[in-house]
């Protein structure tokens, strides 16, 4: 069964890669990925000698388009809204909700830390704000946390920075959500991928992921970060 929450799919061997990793056959996650091979939110990183190819996604239209977090999406059957800013130079959360008109509020940015204990977690942050470590370590039960390397981010979770999406990691990490996402009908966050975003409820997101609403920005302070 897949280890992914709330999902029920089968395990299959994957026929996109040459290792033993399996496939989740409903939500298209592969948690077991040698070295040579990384996930990528839709895509894979194959790894060689002097130089990195990119497979691109089977399908046509649409379809090739989709990121694992879009997929994941499609297979529980949940609505969202796909908005992409590919054809623009914006590269902060903040300016990427200047680009697309939308409330920087609403625009959430997906943060990977590590507790004390070693343990990670992920949280959720409108882009115009900072994450409150002491704050957030006392949402999670820690007596402190810290955010990961930006080196570390891929083989954790399967995507990278500017594109950590909080739908698809490789591995489900307990996941909070600044409280002021429940003010809003949907929230914007990254797609899995660098010019692609996901707009979502919070009611639909907990369909995906099992996450907790808390306070965790800091109050007076604003930081420009992707997301």
């Amino acid at each position: 069964m897949c280890i992914q929450p709330n999902c029920n799919g089968k395990r299959k061997k994957s026929g996109r890669s040459k290792t033993s990793s399996l496939e989740c056959m409903q939500c298209f996650c592969m948690p077991a990925l040698c070295e040579k091979n990384i996930f990528t939110g839709g895509s894979f990183r194959k790894r060689g000698r002097g130089k990195i190819t990119v497979a691109k996604d089977k399908g046509k239209g649409k379809n090739a388009e989709k990121t694992n977090a879009m997929r994941r999406l499609d297979a529980l059957k949940i609505h969202y809204k796909e908005h992409t800013y590919t054809d623009t130079d914006a590269i902060s959360g903040t300016e990427v909700a200047e680009v697309l008109g939308q409330d920087p509020e609403r625009c959430f940015k997906t943060l990977v830390t590590v507790g004390k204990t070693g343990e990670h977690y992920v949280f959720m942050v409108p882009v115009s704000a900072e994450l409150d470590l002491k704050k957030a370590a006392r949402a999670v039960g820690e007596k402190s946390i810290e955010m990961i390397k930006s080196k570390e981010l891929l083989p954790l979770t399967g995507y990278i920075h500017g594109g950590c999406s909080p739908i698809g990691m490789k591995k489900f990490f307990k996941t909070t959500v600044h409280c002021t996402a429940a003010d809003y009908d949907t929230i914007f966050f990254s797609g899995g991928r660098i010019g692609f975003q996901i707009e979502l409820g919070t009611g639909d997101l907990a369909k995906v992921i099992d996450f907790k609403l808390e306070d965790i920005i800091k109050e007076d302070l604003i930081q420009n970060e992707n997301f």
